[in-house]
Formats: C-alpha cells, structure tokens, sequence
C-alpha cells in the first residue's frame, strides 16, 4: 500500500530513447498485433522497462501496477484493480483478447504479479472503509465503481458510446475518439486503438495542447484572458508555431521532436506571437482528426462533441472550427469525465440498472453549435499548406 516512488506521467518522456527497442521486441515476438498501438514513451510498458533499466530496486520492491484512478480507489476501499479501458492503454494487454499479456511480460522480463486483476467500468469495486467514511462524516459507506480512463468515462457523458460519433476532449492534451466495433482493423500507425464499454474505441491523441498553450502563457508572462483574446486574431503574414514540446503523438509520431516558432521578424508583436500558439496548437488538433476520419473511414461532417477545460475559451474554440471547416457541437459542460465517473457509480450502486438507462438519466444533452467562417477557412487552410511544409522540413533537421 506503499507507493515504491512518485508517479511517471503520460506526459514523461524518458524512455523516449527505448522505443525503438520496445518496439523491436514486441515485433520479435509477434505481438504487435496483441497491443494494437505504436509504442510511445508515455504508455506504461515504456516506465517500466525504463525502471527496470534505472531503477531495479523500485521495481523489485513493487507489488502492484495501478494506474492513477486505480490508486485513488484503493485509498478509498483498501481493494486492488484496474479496469479494461485502462488496460488497454498500457502496451501490457492483448486487446483483441481483452486480458493482460503474459507473453508481453514474458518478453520483457517483468513480473506477472505486478498485474492487478481487472473489472467492468460499472462493476462495484467495495465499499469506502470504515475510517475514511468515518472522517468525512459519512453515515455508511458508499459503493466505489471501479471506474474507467478518462476518454471512456467522458463519452459516457457525451454519448459517444456508438460508431458514427466523434468526441474531442480539449485539455492538457487533446484526444479525439470515435468507437467502432471492429478490433481488426487495420489503423494509422499513430491511432491508438483502446477497449470500450462495449466494442473498441479509436483515438487520435495530441499531446501538446493545453499544455502548450499553457507553456506559452507562463513564458511571455500572459494570463489566461489575453491568451484567449488573441484566438480571434488572423495575422496572414505572422509566425508559425510548432508545439511539439513533449514529442508529438498523431499524426507524426515522433517522440525527438521539439517545439518551435518560425518566421520571427522584428515586427513581430506580443499578440501575434500569442496568436501563434493557438493557431499551431489547432493545427495539430485538425491533424489529428483527419487522421482519425480517415482511419475510419467517417463521412465528412460527422458530429464532433467537444467537451473539456478548452470549451471555456470560445475564441480558441471558433478558431479550431475555423480550422476544420465543420460544425462543432459543444456541450454544456467541461466536466463530463467527471460526470461519466459519475454514472458509472450510479451503476454500481444498483442507482440504475445499466449503462444506457444511466447515460440517458444524466448525460449531456447537445449544447450550442459553432459554425466555421468559410473565409477564414480559407485563409487558415493556405495557413495550414505552408506550416506543413516547414514542419516536414524543420522536423527533418538531424537533432545534433
């Protein structure tokens, strides 16, 4: 019940240089077709292979894998576990299969015990213990659901549960998922493919978003307001913004590249180069989609539900939709992984009798509409050409 050492975030690159290995072995072995996802640094495989490299005694000395809401529910229940979406995020689970790869851990030396076992979203986890209920001034002690990721607890409260809808979770990162019901198709290599409540769910996943912009704003001393006043500029002639500060997921995949601004000039004001970030930072964004539509073959115009802490910023949002050149629609709270994790308590504790009858109880209904400027459209698609082809050549500059 001890944590062995702080927590490595998604966000960690340090097993950045055991890629390609990783990536050597699971193809070795044959079971890329197991993990279903390009290896990135920031999937759990990767840490631990790192630690097994750097820090032995730390994994010599662990008991028990948990992912971070995995962790939460034990504090509350005192019981181990993960569930199947999260699972499948790990480069550790056979996703066609829907359980834990021993041949996986076989291939790389690590401990099957490690493991935890694994549950349904909405299957009841225990109880919050005695002590805890006592000190928060509980009178019993609650059901725990054993919970989901955070892409899959969302669509519970976006209603994107069936193939033919789109949601796009505007945070830190940006994750745009779509679900299918097919585990065999043949993705995109920078698409990841993760377990569903039922069925399989496609995502495209940006890594610098919110985290970019905030990077941005803490660099040029801005706040949060002028960030956003600055997404309703157009500066035709301005500079470019690549926002690779971490790697970058879909569409490049590559985990060495870094992030740049191109195109400086004297002239160069504060507000453009502000305006930059967002326009970079939603580039990457409609990279991401059109990956993610075409991996799936999804007619144009198929609804997009935004959801997530970037829906409160609506010039950052209408320049995305510019961007894309589709509707958006945004839904009338930021806070649906939370209100997902919600109903799937409510379907542990037996509050309602299933998923569906949850999700139609208290999920999000569709909120307003953003519409795309054609004009702009326009502009910021010539915008988009020319950026393409400086990152192309920028990322292509050898690293030393």
């Amino acid at each position: 019940g001890t944590p062995v050492r702080p927590a490595i975030v998604w966000l960690d690159s340090r097993a950045r240089t055991l890629v390609p290995e990783i990536h050597n072995t699971l193809e070795t072995n044959n079971l890329l077709n197991c993990v279903k996802n390009r290896v990135a640094p920031g999937l759990t495989l990767c840490p631990l292979v790192w630690l097994q490299r750097n820090e032995p005694q730390a994994l010599a000395c662990a008991e028990t894998l948990l992912l971070p809401k995995d962790y939460i529910r034990f504090r509350l229940t005192n019981t181990l576990g993960t569930d199947v979406t999260d699972a499948s995020g790990t480069l550790l689970y056979d996703i066609p299969a829907r359980s834990w790869s021993a041949d996986i851990l076989s291939a790389f030396n690590l401990p099957p015990s490690i493991l935890p076992d694994i549950a349904a979203p909405s299957e009841p986890a225990g109880t919050v213990a005695a002590e805890l209920a006592n000190s928060l001034g509980l009178d019993n002690q609650p059901i725990v659901a054993t919970g989901a990721a955070d892409q899959q607890a969302s669509t519970l409260a976006t209603g994107v549960l069936k193939p033919g809808l789109v949601q796009m979770m505007l945070g830190t990162g940006v994750q745009i998922a779509s679900p299918t019901a097919s585990g065999e198709l043949e993705l995109n290599g920078s698409l990841n493919y993760f377990c569903h409540h039922e069925g399989w769910l496609v995502q495209g996943s940006v890594q610098n978003g919110g985290s970019a912009l905030n990077w941005v704003r803490s660099v040029l001393h801005a706040d949060w307001d002028e960030v956003e006043k600055t997404a309703a500029l157009h500066e035709p002639q301005g500079p470019f913004f690549l926002p690779y500060l971490t790697g970058e997921r879909t569409p490049i995949m590559d985990e060495h590249a870094t992030g740049a601004w191109l195109h400086l000039r004297h002239d160069t004001s504060r507000e453009t180069t502000l305006y930059a970030c967002n326009e970079g930072v939603a580039f990457s964004v409609a990279d991401a989609v059109e990956s993610l539509f075409t991996g799936l073959q999804l007619p144009p115009g198929t609804e997009i539900r935004c959801s997530g802490g970037g829906t409160r910023m609506p010039n950052y949002l209408q320049l995305l939709c510019d961007t894309l050149g589709q509707p958006l629609t945004v839904l009338p709270s930021s806070d649906s992984t939370a209100l997902g994790a919600a109903i799937l308590a409510g379907v542990a504790s037996r509050t309602y009798a299933g998923l569906q009858p949850a999700v139609q109880a208290l999920g999000l209904t569709a909120g307003e509409s953003r519409h795309p400027n054609p004009e702009r459209h326009s502009a910021l698609a010539r915008r988009r050409e020319h950026r393409n082809r400086l990152r192309d050549e920028y990322l292509s500059w050898p690293l030393e």
